[in-house]
């Protein structure tokens, strides 16, 4: 019994997939199911479905601004990162090696994320 050679990687990687789409898709599931379910603060979860929570989210204008402002933010960001990384990448794969250790906004970038992470933790925080 020979199994071909694309196959292999699949079948040997289905465990961990199986796995991680396990731990992945079975708490998504509940809370959704979860959220349709009636919620009282005296008795807790009630076996009764609603509607009611997606409707009061969708019609609140409150809600409408945290998602709006939500959206907003990523897309500033978004853009940022494009205006920032783009020229840098292009820049990145035109450089030749010997120039490498002339490029000081790579250190940074590179080296910020670390050091951010070692200060934070050594002041217990």
């Amino acid at each position: 019994m020979s199994m071909s050679r694309p196959l292999t990687p699949w079948i040997l990687s289905a465990p961990a997939l199986l796995l991680f789409s396990g731990l992945l898709l079975a708490p998504l599931l509940m809370t959704g199911l979860l959220s349709f379910h009636v919620f009282d603060y005296n008795t807790g979860v009630k076996n009764e479905y609603t509607l009611a929570h997606y409707i009061a989210v969708l019609t609140d204008p409150y809600y409408f601004e945290i998602f709006w402002r939500t959206l907003w933010v990523s897309a500033v960001t978004t853009g940022i990162c494009l205006l920032i990384g783009a020229p840098e990448a292009y820049v990145l794969s035109r450089v030749r090696s010997a120039c490498w250790s002339f490029w000081p906004p790579c250190w940074f970038q590179w080296w910020s994320g670390p050091l951010a992470g070692a200060c934070c933790w050594g002041r217990g925080g």
